[in-house]
């Protein structure tokens, strides 16, 4: 029963039952990640700096991401 539970899940969920014509490769195209770190969030100079490099880089500001928690008040931005 949990097998089947889990595929349903999965099955509803996936990236090809988005809304979107073509859904993101990369969470970093998503809208939701483009709203959260728009520039009035992350000014684009940030995302420069030698110690964040790429918007992929989310260990860089978010200081628990190793343990998937992207809390928007654990985080540190680097100098």
């Amino acid at each position: 029963p949990e097998n089947k539970e889990i595929t349903a899940f999965l099955v509803g969920n996936a990236s090809n039952r988005w809304s979107a014509k073509t859904a993101p490769l990369r969470i970093t195209e998503s809208m939701w990640f483009k709203t959260k770190h728009n520039s009035r969030e992350v000014a684009p100079e940030i995302w420069k700096r030698v110690s964040v490099k790429s918007p992929a880089n989310c260990q860089a500001c978010h200081i628990d991401a190793a343990k998937a928690d992207f809390n928007e008040h654990r985080i540190k931005i680097p100098k």
